[in-house]
């Protein structure tokens, strides 16, 4: 299972594999970008039947990444050919068009097109058709599409005319691990990146003087 260290798909990753070990499924997790940090790190050792590995490349939404995502591709492939994996699964796009020789299923999180045509209400700018196509590359290439919701699966195979077989699958957290307080406070807390316009930060911070909590 490929990830990064940055956001939402580590925290997705790992929930994944722990679901997967009490299933008596190992899960080897390739993480690209950044490395994870020691408290990530220690966070990976406590899921049972897990194995990290990093690979300092560049991810494939980031500017000039052609060269690191042919060298992340050739480290991903020496990778499953160690581990000998009965299942890709790609939390991106580009990889999926390698030459696998085993079963690949991409997973759509989020993707620049679907983004910029949702906040800015236009296709996005010819500088990303290199990732465009890439995107299509890998999506056409893979055995399976799962996407969190039915929109996000939608407008990525309606974006890139994907005609392979499609899956919805709700993102989930365990319950365990997010128990709610016996007393509740006056407090909203608003997540996100900040300079991310579809996580409209702006909107909680155009009322926050008019309500009633900190």
């Amino acid at each position: 299972m490929t990830a990064d260290a940055v956001g939402g798909i580590w925290d997705y990753a790992l929930e994944l594999a722990g679901g997967l070990s009490r299933r008596g499924v190992s899960v080897v997790l390739a993480v690209m970008g950044i490395a994870p940090n020691e408290a990530q790190a220690r966070q990976a050792e406590g899921v049972p039947g897990l194995t990290l590995h990093h690979g300092s490349f560049k991810l494939e939404w980031m500017a000039e990444a052609e060269q690191d995502l042919t060298l992340a591709g050739d480290w991903l492939l020496d990778l499953a050919d160690r581990c000998d994996p009965d299942l890709i699964h790609l939390n991106g796009y580009t990889h999926a068009a390698l030459p696998w020789r085993r079963p690949v299923m991409v997973v759509a999180h989020s993707c620049v097109l679907s983004w910029w045509l949702a906040v800015h209400g236009e296709a996005a700018p010819a500088d990303w058709q290199p990732y465009a196509r890439r995107a299509a590359e890998g999506l056409r290439a893979a055995d399976m599409v799962v996407a969190p919701t039915r929109a996000m699966l939608d407008a990525i195979t309606a974006i890139y005319n994907v005609a392979t077989s499609t899956r919805v699958i709700w993102n989930g957290r365990d319950p365990a691990d997010w128990q709610p307080r016996n007393v509740k406070q006056p407090v909203i807390l608003s997540a996100g990146r900040l300079w991310d316009e579809a996580k409209n930060i702006r909107a909680l911070e155009s009322i926050a003087s008019n309500l009633d909590c900190r």
